[in-house]
């Protein structure tokens, strides 16, 4: 894979229901793999039994206050009235949510249909649903109250001309006794040269402190960026952790966390993103390039 001659004009085209109904079907058929099925309609089965879950209760509700006020004989014609149409409107949710529930369902395939166009243009795959083992790093560790899926995945295999190389969503909900909170990260990721070994580095955007659990001892601290790495890994972390990688990870337009563990070297951005952003795309294309000349020259 060669970031300088990825194709992202597909990304600039308006993709249209029929398109997104195509890939959809495609992934019904297998095309993807069996978790990118099994995820077909999925949001639209939950709304549905939703709707009907909610809009059943709430109807059985007024029907039974409405019947014990018409025994005791204490509503109107016009009361009655007013009773129906509540009930009508308390009753709508079986038929709305299971809508909101298609439309949100066309949505995921409407964004997976440029990546697959993308994909097929550059050399890459498509996983609209992941089945491949979680990557190593902070946003793919699974532990207690984390629910993790990753989604919308390109990936290009090692070749000659480059490593794996790999982009896509990860999101997972944190949850505790009282609530639960939604974390969703669009995130590349590239293999680093194995020979060299890489002891774990992270890098946050913004100036954070110097002793963080769970993180190696700091190696330096600025307005853009903190990077902490052990001192079997500072050497590393100096010629990987360019002037210009920092520049790129610390944009005040979007800034994005990155760590190398395990032999990967992993960007994601601290809050949402787009998978069809080719902005986004652009700049982590440009992550890829950095990360893959540093370790160049560092052979």
């Amino acid at each position: 894979m060669t970031p300088e001659h990825v194709d992202l004009s597909v990304l600039d085209r308006r993709t249209t229901r029929e398109e997104a109904v195509t890939v959809r079907e495609m992934a019904r058929r297998g095309a993807f793999g069996e978790p990118s099925a099994q995820s077909v309609g999925e949001g639209r089965r939950t709304a549905g039994l939703l709707g009907i879950v909610v809009g059943v209760f709430l109807g059985l509700i007024c029907l039974v206050t409405l019947v014990v006020q018409l025994v005791g004989g204490s509503v109107d014609r016009g009361e009655l009235v007013v009773w129906l149409v509540l009930t009508a409107v308390l009753v709508s949710p079986a038929f709305l949510l299971p809508l909101l529930g298609r439309a949100s369902d066309l949505r995921m395939w409407r964004r997976c249909a440029p990546l697959l166009e993308l994909a097929r243009a550059n050399g890459a795959q498509l996983e609209p649903v992941s089945s491949r083992p979680a990557l190593p790093g902070r946003i793919f560790g699974v532990g207690i109250g984390r629910v993790p899926t990753t989604t919308e995945r390109v990936a290009w295999p090692a070749t000659e001309a480059g490593p794996e190389v790999e982009t896509g969503t990860r999101t997972y909900v944190v949850s505790s006794s009282s609530s639960s909170t939604t974390h969703r990260h669009r995130y590349v990721a590239v293999r680093l040269d194995a020979a060299q070994g890489s002891p774990r580095i992270v890098f946050e955007p913004g100036r954070h402190d110097g002793i963080r659990q769970g993180y190696p001892p700091l190696a330096s601290r600025s307005p853009d960026g903190t990077l902490y790495a052990g001192s079997e890994s500072g050497d590393h972390a100096q010629r990987l952790f360019t002037d210009d990688l920092l520049g790129l990870l610390a944009d005040r337009t979007g800034p994005m966390a990155a760590e190398v563990v395990d032999g990967w070297f992993l960007a994601w951005t601290v809050g949402d993103g787009s998978p069809t952003d080719q902005r986004l795309w652009r700049r982590q294309l440009a992550i890829v390039t950095t990360v893959l000349a540093a370790e160049l020259a560092g052979r």
